[in-house]
């Protein structure tokens, strides 16, 4: 039908911007026999969804993409899509679209390369901890990062690892912690990630203070605040001054009570004697 191939080219020399523009895209791709052009309009469909937060719809939508891309053996596509709808799952938080996300994920670590599986197991390593299974969290971020390595992915590589010491202190192991921390702030270093390099100085300051290190945390919180100040971060900047006066006020206060101990200790030794029978 002559109508139908004019309407398509009628797209292909403007630009669509609108849900009803996409679908209608699709359908003359549809009936035209562009199925590669089709899927992009479904995919671009799922996406305009999603930002009007209607998830349920866009998950329709990536779905009409991924059976179009599985037909005609489009890898990248798949890939794309599988991690699309997984995402989309995965951001609603509740039980049930969390495992309908794991399973997504689980398609798309198996179907990607290995860039796709580094993002495939970060997500897989997320959506366990929100369902509390920090062990399987754990194995997802250690696949990552497994991967992030393989492809010398630094920006990975340090997310995978922030992620492993955050698993790693709430599972009580702050010496995994420590070390992953560690890591991340090295990487974060390398990569000029001042964000970065601002959480693992937090994250590295909360361990030494949950070990009474005050000293070492107040000194870790005032390199986080200089970073908020090269970056012109009031807020940020004002807070950690408040964190470091916490911390030093933590410090002062145990010093007092060690000072208090060694007084009342003394005093009390003094009554025993006073009081002690004269023999």
């Amino acid at each position: 039908d002559p109508s139908q191939v004019k309407q398509l080219n009628n797209f292909s020399g403007s630009n669509p911007t609108t849900l009803r523009d996409y679908q209608m895209l699709a359908d003359a791709c549809n009936r035209a026999g562009r199925a590669r052009l089709e899927g992009q309009a479904y995919y671009k469909i799922g996406t305009m969804h999603e930002e009007l937060g209607k998830p349920k719809m866009a998950i329709k939508n990536y779905k009409k993409f991924l059976r179009i891309c599985i037909k005609n053996k489009d890898s990248v596509g798949e890939a794309l899509a599988l991690n699309c709808i997984a995402v989309t799952h995965q951001q609603q938080a509740d039980e049930e679209n969390i495992r309908y996300g794991i399973d997504y994920h689980m398609k798309h670590s198996e179907q990607a390369d290995p860039q796709g599986k580094v993002v495939a197991h970060i997500n897989l390593g997320l959506s366990y901890a929100k369902l509390g299974d920090t062990d399987s969290s754990i194995e997802h971020q250690k696949s990552a990062l497994f991967y992030a390595l393989q492809i010398d992915d630094k920006q990975a590589e340090s997310i995978s690892l922030a992620n492993l010491g955050l698993l790693g202190k709430a599972q009580g192991d702050f010496k995994t912690t420590q070390a992953c921390m560690e890591e991340y702030l090295e990487k974060s270093t390398i990569l000029h990630d001042y964000v970065g390099q601002s959480e693992a100085y937090l994250h590295l300051a909360a361990l030494a203070k949950e070990k009474s290190e005050h000293k070492a945390a107040s000194k870790l919180l005032k390199k986080a605040m200089n970073i908020a100040r090269d970056r012109g971060d009031q807020q940020q900047e004002n807070q950690l001054k408040c964190n470091i006066g916490v911390v030093k006020g933590d410090f002062l206060f145990e010093d007092y009570l060690k000072k208090l101990g060694y007084k009342m200790k003394k005093k009390l030794l003094n009554q025993y004697v006073d009081d002690a029978p004269v023999q």
